[in-house]
């Protein structure tokens, strides 16, 4: 493999820094790798392909190519998201119903499209405002697995606070098996947030059954 030195790695960068002039482009007529020009791109933007003060100039000019690059795929992405978003909205309005995971309405997968944006909601990596959107469009339903244990604790909560004792294996109170829900969170304390080790605590749980 060829070594080439920093005067080469800057022309060559400097050229496709030209208007107008691709990559890839660039890449074929010094007879180098597209993804080679790339990471030396991203090199002389750091500062670490050094040859003279005209690299203060060029750098400034990927650095602004880079921000518009970066503001275009926002926009598409926003977009996208959108359709997708309109597209899953239309289905539920005129169906009445929630999609099933591999469900294609308009042509989008909407069925994998909710899973995915539900999860981004829980790992809190969605925009401010798609995350908006959603939450008023579908309320708890955002987050099914959230609103089912709030709705099972809370009867465990009432049970314990209205008897003052903790629930049996077969206990069923207000239609819920709440003794079933308190083992299977016994088994499942390690995936637990420690909010909700500290709720269940103040109302006695014992994590370890003789």
């Amino acid at each position: 493999m060829p070594k080439y030195t920093k005067e080469f790695k800057a022309k060559a960068v400097q050229r496709s820094a030209l208007d107008g002039v691709m990559i890839k482009d660039a890449a074929e007529s010094l007879d180098i790798h597209p993804g080679t020009l790339s990471r030396w791109r991203k090199e002389y933007r750091e500062g670490r392909i050094v040859v003279d003060k005209r690299q203060e100039v060029v750098k400034a000019h990927l650095k602004g190519i880079s921000d518009s690059v970066r503001v275009r795929r926002l926009k598409r992405e926003g977009a996208r998201w959108e359709r997708n978003f309109a597209a899953y909205k239309d289905y539920v309005l005129s169906t009445s119903q929630q999609p099933g995971p591999t469900t294609v309405h308009n042509g989008i997968h909407i069925g994998y499209w909710i899973a995915h944006q539900r999860s981004r909601f829980r790992m809190d990596t969605l925009r401010k405002d798609q995350a908006k959107q959603l939450k008023e469009f579908l309320g708890p339903r955002l987050d099914p697995m959230k609103e089912r244990w709030e709705h099972n604790f809370e009867a465990y909560k009432h049970y314990v606070e209205s008897t003052g004792k903790q629930p049996q294996k077969r206990t069923i109170h207000n239609d819920i098996r709440i003794g079933n829900w308190v083992v299977n969170i016994r088994r499942s304390k390690r995936k637990l947030s420690n909010e909700r080790i500290e709720c269940l605590e103040k109302l006695g749980i014992k994590w370890r059954m003789r």
